[in-house]
């Protein structure tokens, strides 16, 4: 099983959508200043401006126009309007997949391994041959602005024991920066974490990461499976 990440544009990502909203909040106040700017709240200079001074008094005309309609209830409701959604939809709003590495191996790889059920969340499967024949953005969807994406693996020999893995066409190579021991709820051993690191073909290095998790020898052993 193997997580791609990309950070390419995470911190962009983050500050436009903060600098989205404080945008947002101006152009509501400059939207009432405006409006409250462009009403008059003058008095003709004429024979009636006492009478119409007792008649209609500015301040209070005034907060009654301020009142009617007012522009933050009126945002509440258009929000909350954007925002609904059903009542019966299987995943919630503003979910996020965001597994750990010990879920990954226990709940998802092991239980795919021996043909159990799985969660909710599934995967797609790629032969590892695929998996370094192209730059990994075209392996990916960027539709909903992803920035992780899960696969099964088919191992295949001459890729898995390589710490330098070649992408075709000279595209680039993934380089393993480190591994570390990834354990189950009892502290037993149970898998490895390869973290690898996309270089391009100019042997720059990019933001494309990737985690390989993979099950420990003695694993398939017990199980009497072939590894």
């Amino acid at each position: 099983m193997v997580l791609i990440q990309n950070y390419e544009d995470l911190h962009w990502s983050f500050l436009h959508q903060i600098s989205k909203t404080l945008v947002k909040e101006d152009e509501v106040e400059n939207a009432v200043k405006e409006d409250l700017h462009n009403r008059d709240y003058s008095i003709p200079v004429s024979e009636n401006r006492v009478e119409e001074d007792d008649s209609i008094p500015v301040s209070k005309n005034r907060v009654e126009e301020d009142y009617s309609i007012p522009v933050s209830k009126n945002r509440v409701e258009e929000d909350r309007e954007e925002d609904h959604y059903e009542l019966d939809n299987p995943i919630p709003v503003g979910f996020q997949f965001l597994p750990t590495n010990e879920e990954l191996v226990t709940e998802y790889l092991i239980n795919k391994i021996l043909h159990n059920p799985l969660p909710f969340w599934d995967f797609s499967e790629v032969e590892e041959a695929a998996l370094y024949s192209t730059h990994p953005k075209s392996l990916v969807d960027f539709v909903n602005g992803e920035k992780k994406w899960y696969f099964y693996i088919h191992k295949d020999k001459n890729f898995s024991n390589n710490s330098i893995r070649k992408v075709e066409n000279d595209l680039g190579f993934w380089n393993l920066k480190w591994c570390e021991e990834i354990h189950d709820t009892k502290g037993n051993k149970v898998a490895f974490n390869n973290h690898f690191v996309f270089f391009s073909k100019r042997d720059k290095k990019t933001h494309w990461k990737m985690d390989e998790l993979q099950l420990r020898p003695e694993w398939y052993k017990d199980f009497n499976l072939e590894n």
